[in-house]
């Protein structure tokens, strides 16, 4: 029943897209006027990105309309089908010490900074940055962190129609934060309006999700509410994105099943084939042999964020595929990369570049 669930993203992409002749547009007056229409070729993954929508330049004039000579017809690609992100939305809250308490012990702060955060937040707004049409499904509580979740999702270009408030006392997801002077951190993460109930119905998010061209989650909200928005974008047809990260447990396989592309870092990938050591980082066979293992599960690909090592793509049909690291003089700060990564992407997919590229 979830078949779509595992065919290639490229052809999940290319059939969720909609008539690949594009969109006739008809241009021109009367016979003594009117300007020659364009004719602009669809892109083969269907998701245009923003640069194809720039004016045509290279194409040749439509051949006229019998009984209208000044006509033509310019054939319009659709619009880019957008990213929808199912997923946590937290307010940080950051203090730096010079070291991290002990049990009992109260240790001082010169400040403390509160920054838009959440896994789902993170993704959707690495994807709105990178120029994408991204909308955001989540809650958020009748506070003022909620304010600001939602002021920093619009602000990185995500729609957030559907970021409902939570019942009333139920405050926005927050994570609390203490980083020491060697970067060594120790979190403390309340849920909130991220694992407070959901609507058991929502028709705007279904809405969202089926015009997608790709479904992101994480596990920072319930299995229920990923379950059900994995349902929504199977029976339409949408393939779906499921970061590992967010729970110490794994995945149910009634998600599992309806999963496109599985995505845990190292950690996340130990834990989910019972491997409580850890795996050596080094090791790409080991890697590669834990993710293939995950195939019988029902997600096509695994894709394991590696840190410094990079990343690794892995199928069933094909060698794993490494992706290095980009190399920079110092790194400041880790917090959300693998976010960035999965966002980036996902944008990267919609837009048809190949594997090895995105």
């Amino acid at each position: 029943p979830h078949a779509a669930a595992r065919r290639p993203l490229a052809a999940l992409l290319a059939a969720s897209a909609g008539d690949a002749r594009g969109v006739p547009y008809r241009s021109g007056g009367g016979a003594g006027g009117g300007s020659a229409g364009k004719v602009r070729p669809v892109s083969a993954a269907r998701s245009a990105s923003p640069a194809f929508l720039s004016p045509a330049r290279d194409a040749a004039p439509a051949a006229p309309p019998t009984g209208n000579p000044a006509a033509r017809v310019v054939l319009l690609p659709p619009p880019p089908r957008p990213l929808a992100v199912v997923g946590s939305i937290n307010a940080d809250l950051v203090a730096r010490v010079a070291r991290l308490p002990a049990p009992g012990e109260t240790v001082t702060s010169p400040a403390l900074a509160t920054l838009p955060g959440g896994k789902g937040c993170n993704q959707a707004a690495a994807a709105g940055l990178l120029g994408w049409p991204t909308a955001m499904v989540g809650q958020v509580g009748g506070d003022g962190y909620g304010d600001m979740m939602l002021q920093a999702l619009v602000g990185a270009g995500v729609d957030v129609a559907c970021v409902r408030r939570a019942p009333s006392g139920v405050p926005t997801g927050t994570a609390i934060v203490l980083v020491d002077a060697r970067g060594e951190n120790c979190i403390v993460v309340c849920g909130g309006a991220n694992t407070a109930p959901w609507p058991e119905e929502d028709a705007d998010a279904d809405a969202v999700i089926a015009s997608a061209g790709l479904l992101l989650l994480q596990r920072e909200v319930s299995d229920a509410v990923n379950t059900r928005a994995a349902a929504a974008a199977v029976a339409a047809r949408v393939p779906v994105l499921l970061d590992a990260g967010g729970v110490d447990a794994p995945p149910p396989d009634a998600l599992l099943s309806l999963v496109h592309t599985l995505s845990p870092n190292e950690t996340e990938l130990a834990r989910l084939v019972g491997g409580g050591g850890g795996l050596r980082e080094d090791d790409d066979a080991a890697v590669a042999a834990a993710a293939s293992s995950l195939l019988a599960r029902g997600p096509s690909r695994i894709l394991v964020k590696r840190g410094a090592r990079g990343a690794m793509l892995v199928t069933a049909n094909a060698p794993p595929l490494l992706a290095p690291a980009f190399r920079v003089p110092r790194v400041v700060d880790t917090t959300g990369a693998g976010d960035c990564f999965t966002g980036a992407f996902a944008v990267a997919a919609l837009r048809g570049l190949p594997a090895a590229a995105a």
